[in-house]
């Protein structure tokens, strides 16, 4: 049993090349990369950084491939650890990465922590101390959430990064 009628074979035959050619063009763009997912990290990333402290505000940004890649999803944090100063707070939340097992990276931020993780490949955190980050290219709710905070300098800036495996 046929599911094209047969009664007009130039009307099958054409139906089945619109097919051909549809999926064709499905398989192409899903199964050759040229149609790519964003980056971004395992949401298990996203627990650990919320666990670092008290999370004022959180964002998510995404900016486009460089060279024909793909874009890049980045989710920003404003924590307060409770630290007395900008170094207390960076110092603090450094503790707390490297004991869940987050490692140092070999390149830091200036007033910043630069840190990846073993369980995750390419997932990166940079902490930064609200003093050493300019808030211009921010979402509005971090930017909020730091204006509206009572010591802006003990808060600390997380964005998290997904580099290809």
């Amino acid at each position: 049993m046929s599911l094209i009628k047969a009664d007009n074979p130039r009307r099958a035959a054409r139906t089945l090349t619109t097919a051909a050619i549809l999926l064709s063009v499905q398989l192409l763009f899903s199964g050759c990369g040229l149609v790519s997912e964003a980056l971004r990290v395992d949401p298990a990333v996203l627990d650990d950084v919320r666990g670092i402290g008290k999370v004022l505000a959180e964002a998510t940004t995404e900016t486009p491939g460089q060279a024909g890649g793909p874009d890049k999803m980045t989710n920003t944090f404003v924590i307060d650890v409770g630290g007395v100063n900008a170094q207390d707070s960076l110092k603090k939340a450094r503790g707390i990465l490297l004991a869940h097992k987050w490692v140092s990276a070999a390149e830091e931020p200036p007033g910043g922590v630069r840190v990846k993780s073993p369980a995750w490949e390419g997932a990166y955190l940079n902490v930064r101390s609200y003093g050493s980050v300019t808030l211009g290219n921010y979402p509005e709710e971090i930017k909020k959430a730091v204006e509206a905070a009572a010591d802006p300098e003990v808060l600390l800036i997380v964005d998290t990064e997904q580099v290809p495996a």
